[in-house]
Formats: structure tokens, C-alpha cells, sequence
């Protein structure tokens, strides 16, 4: 699962991290992990995708 990382920029919004996944089979969960004001911080969202990346924890799968 290759992740990238962006700043939302537009005219009219606050300027907020998004993650972007290049396999598009993840949209669903690219739009959840992004919506702004998300109770999510982006910290702990990369600490869950790094232990499922590294078979550290299927709970988060």
C-alpha cells in the first residue's frame, strides 16, 4: 500500500494534511481519513497504517 502525503489548499478553506493512497481501491477510506474536523489525528491514523503495514496488528486492518 503505497501512501502519500499533501496539504488540502483551497481558495476558501482552511489548509489541512490529507493522505492520499496511490491504488485508488481505497477511496472510501481516503475520504473517511480525510474529512476535516476528523476526531482522528493524523499521527495516530499513520501509527494504525504503519502497524497493519508491518503485520504488527490485524485489529486495525
Amino acid at each position: 500500500m503505497e501512501i502519500t502525503y499533501s496539504i488540502f489548499d483551497k481558495l476558501g478553506y482552511q489548509k489541512y494534511p490529507i493522505i492520499l493512497f496511490n491504488d485508488k481501491k481505497y477511496i472510501g477510506l481516503e475520504e473517511l481519513l480525510n474529512t476535516e474536523g476528523s476526531e482522528i489525528s493524523l499521527e495516530e491514523i499513520l501509527d494504525k497504517l504503519n502497524k497493519v503495514e508491518n503485520g504488527k496488528s490485524v485489529f486495525e486492518e
